[in-house]
This record gives C-alpha cells, structure tokens and sequence, in this order.
C-alpha cells in the first residue's frame, strides 16, 4: 500500500471513531455501503477524491490533516492527537482553561509564556 493511501486509510478510521460514528452511520451519511468503508478503512480499495472531500466535511477535519501534510505556510505540524487536545480545549469552560494555562504556566489572556522567576517572587 502507498504512503499515502496508508495514512488516509488510518486517519478516516482514527477521525470516524473520533467523531463517535460507525462504519455504518458515515456509509449512511454518504450514501454508500459500510463495505466501501471498511474497505477505505484497511487499504483495501482507494477512496476518491470527491468523497475524501465529503468525508472530511462529515468528519470536521482537514484535507491536510486527513493526509497529514502542512501546507507549505506552517512551520509546524499537528498530531491526531493533538487536535484532540486543542479540540477538548476550545469547548471547555473558562475555569478548565484557566486551570490548563496555569499548569502549562501560560497567561491565559495573553498566550504570553509566564517566566518562572516572576512567578516565585510573587
């Protein structure tokens, strides 16, 4: 199997399961049988590019992240798993986010890194 092929195969499971969809459920959405998808699922067929554009927009993720590429504007790349993590931070409340921030000992109104000689001498 290609490296592509690979990666859009693992990230259409990882993001389904992700988005608490079966196979079923996101072959429903698209209109095709949960055979297609399991078989995207495996490698065993290639899904086209029409369809990887559907499911991306049923799934809420990128085509970059879908096949985890940057585009050529970042100098950093974004894990599943790190989506996750800044997925869950943007829907907690404030006090969540303020307690994150404090352990990660970032200002949480300014993104600004707290020094931690400032924070000893207060």
């Amino acid at each position: 199997m290609g490296e592509y092929k690979e990666v859009i195969a693992r990230n259409i499971r990882y993001y389904r399961k992700l988005a608490k969809l079966s196979q079923k459920e996101l072959a429903d959405k698209l209109g095709i049988s949960s055979a297609a998808v399991s078989n995207w699922e495996k490698g065993t067929n290639s899904i086209d590019i029409d369809t990887l554009f559907e499911v991306c927009r049923i799934l809420e993720v990128s085509i970059s992240d879908m096949a985890e590429v940057s585009p050529s504007n970042y100098n950093f790349y974004l894990t599943p798993h790190e989506i996750l993590l800044i997925n869950a931070y943007r829907s907690a409340n404030e006090i969540t986010k303020d307690n994150i921030c404090s352990i990660l000992k970032v200002d949480s109104k300014g993104g600004e890194k707290i020094d931690d000689t400032q924070e000893s001498e207060m």
